[in-house]
């Protein structure tokens, strides 16, 4: 069994590769439209397919939270959330309003968020630290700010571009074994990292490959470092039986 602590799926062909594969798969929608779509999927196979709803950054002056409400009350999870300068223009009050709105609801619901922090790192970690939520820092890049959030007990998930890029070398080396997870980020996070076109077939070789370089940084073995993951990603989901 594997794990994706969060990806995107946009391809109905990903659930053939999740059954095949047997690959467990928290699946972010980042709008109405998306949380829809996602919907359809768990649908198909409830078992390997959890969504995660969240009114992204980038999508946050298309959409309101209001717009979202039905999907954010009933998900296992609230995210990717989140405040971005790097990748989106929207302005950061509109972005910050979103993302305080959304954690309010989960800290009422008691759910993870999960979080996407780009060129927002520190102004985050002071947002959540009035939270007691579970957190997942999604794919987190950054040189700086990393100890506001392992002072917390956070849960991070390396993406694919480990093998080119330090700061999430350096998350990989630094998490505790308990609190660390692996992903995608989808077919298009795939693809960036490794910098060429992407099908679903490339998911379980993408797990794999950040798996075994997390395992290689940690100097342990690969198949404890899976059972780990996966147990990780079962207590912060409580989703498997």
């Amino acid at each position: 069994m594997l794990t994706d602590a969060h990806s995107h799926i946009a391809d109905k062909e990903v659930i053939n590769i999740l059954k095949e594969f047997n690959i467990y798969t928290t699946a972010c929608a980042m709008s109405p439209d998306e949380c829809a779509f996602v919907e359809s999927l768990y649908t198909l196979d409830p078992i390997r397919v959890i969504p995660t709803y969240g009114l992204h950054p980038w999508k946050s002056s298309d959409y309101t939270v209001e717009q979202m409400m039905p999907y954010l009350q009933r998900c296992i999870a609230i995210g990717e959330i989140g405040m971005d300068n790097v990748w989106c223009d929207v302005p950061l009050d509109i972005q910050r309003k979103a993302f305080i709105q959304q954690l309010d609801i989960a800290s009422e619901r008691n759910v993870p968020v999960i979080l996407h922090t780009k060129g927002q790192e520190k102004e985050i970690a002071e947002i959540i630290n009035n939270y007691k939520v579970p957190v997942l820092v999604h794919w987190y890049s950054c040189e700086s700010y990393l100890d506001l959030y392992l002072n917390k007990g956070y849960y991070f998930s390396i993406g694919p571009d480990i093998n080119k890029e330090r700061a999430v070398q350096k998350v990989a080396r630094t998490v505790p074994i308990d609190r660390i997870l692996i992903e995608t980020d989808g077919i298009e996070g795939i693809a960036w990292a490794i910098d060429k076109t992407a099908t679903p077939k490339d998911i379980p070789e993408s797990l794999k490959s950040t798996l075994n370089s997390v395992a290689k940084l940690r100097e342990i073995d690969p198949n404890l470092l899976q059972k780990q993951v996966n147990e990780n990603w079962q207590r912060l989901f409580k989703k498997i039986d």
